[in-house]
């Protein structure tokens, strides 16, 4: 059997990993696995790939321009990443490179004239922030703060699109959902590396519309055809989340609760949203719980991941298929390391991959 079938599979594996954490706990340490534990209890980890920045701009600039070309708006924007802006919270020696890559990458897109958000300010600029706006024991934003960004975004996206921003106040509005906590259900990914003991399980706020809503969803690998409302439709795998009071807790959770997994391609119908436009969103997984919300305000949505696609995929041909009025790219930091996050590593990340811009 190779090696990694046995560190993946062996009996007790949970447990092994919970002592180990326990004992680092216990001695006082707060490294453990590539993981740093933060005051708090909060887990954090290095960034110290560094890829092709100016080279990753030029691509993006260079699909701008070709959705110009084409008469379709594109809007990049930046989500933050599990670091303060300062980077006061990895002690000396340690390094994240994140918000230096994407200052560099900003500024290449704004000097090229592409339009711009950069959401990290209000997430992350103070530790206190990212204890607030992420999970403890994983690497993404929290659902508290993607509906927040969800707050940013649903306005900017009916302005890029044309719209009258005015037309998404109601949806966007805290007023307007239900906020309730499923406790103790998601084992993140820093606290799979280090056990409970060290890091720990987190909550789960989830969302749901008190609005009306009718809408479907399609996630073509699957062949996942749903409609009804929002519970029904991008909700429609959250029943395998447990919490650890019953049948235990998901490594997953994050991307089972809204959309149901990690997919290449999904695909939203509204008829009933305000914004009656057609938008394609392009990112990685911190689109995976606003595209949920999104789905609620925009009539047509297509969400696409290039890490998931199928052979022949490409995001310029679902532009040429789709004929969206708006695309709308969104990626956190890590994004721009040399890793493609998930498969082979690439010389170019493969999350800035168009295809044929022809």
């Amino acid at each position: 059997m190779p090696v990694r079938d046995l560190a993946k599979d062996f009996p007790f594996k949970r447990s092994f990993v919970d002592l180990n954490g326990g004992i680092h706990r216990l001695v006082g340490r707060k490294w453990c696995n590539g993981v740093f534990r933060f005051a708090g209890g909060t887990l954090l980890s290095e960034l110290d790939e560094c890829g092709d920045i100016d080279g990753t701009a030029a691509r993006v600039v260079s699909f701008c321009r070709w959705l110009g070309a084409r008469g379709v708006p594109y809007v990049y924007v930046q989500a933050p990443s599990k670091i303060d802006m300062p980077g006061s919270m990895l002690p000396a020696g340690l390094v994240h490179r994140g918000n230096g890559m994407a200052d560099v990458f900003l500024a290449d897109l704004r000097n090229a004239g592409v339009r711009v958000v950069d959401l990290r300010a209000g997430f992350t600029s103070s530790p206190q922030d990212v204890v607030r706006n992420f999970y403890v024991g994983d690497h993404h934003w929290n659902n508290d703060a993607v509906f927040k960004a969800f707050g940013v975004l649903a306005p900017e996206i009916a302005r890029a699109a044309g719209n009258d921003p005015a037309a998404v106040a109601p949806y966007v509005s805290e007023s307007s959902w239900d906020r309730s906590v499923w406790p103790r259900c998601f084992y993140g990914t820093k606290t799979r590396r280090v056990g409970c003991l060290f890091g720990d399980l987190d909550d789960l706020a989830v969302y749901t519309p008190r609005f009306a809503t009718n809408m479907s969803i399609e996630i073509p690998c699957k062949g996942v055809r749903r409609s009804g409302d929002f519970r029904k439709t991008v909700m429609w795998n959250s029943g395998k989340i447990c919490t650890r009071s019953g049948n235990g807790f998901r490594w997953d959770a994050y991307s089972l609760l809204y959309i149901g997994g990690v997919y290449g391609v999904v695909k939203h119908k509204n008829p009933g949203a305000p914004l009656k436009r057609r938008v394609l969103v392009v990112g990685d997984s911190y689109t995976r719980p606003l595209e949920a919300f999104l789905s609620t305000v925009v009539s047509d949505l297509i969400v696409l991941d290039q890490r998931r696609f199928a052979p022949g995929e490409t995001v310029a041909g679902f532009v040429k298929s789709f004929k969206p009025d708006l695309v709308l790219q969104l990626n956190n930091p890590s994004a721009f390391g040399a890793d493609t996050l998930s498969g082979p590593k690439m010389h170019r990340p493969v999350l800035f991959e168009y295809g044929s811009l022809e």
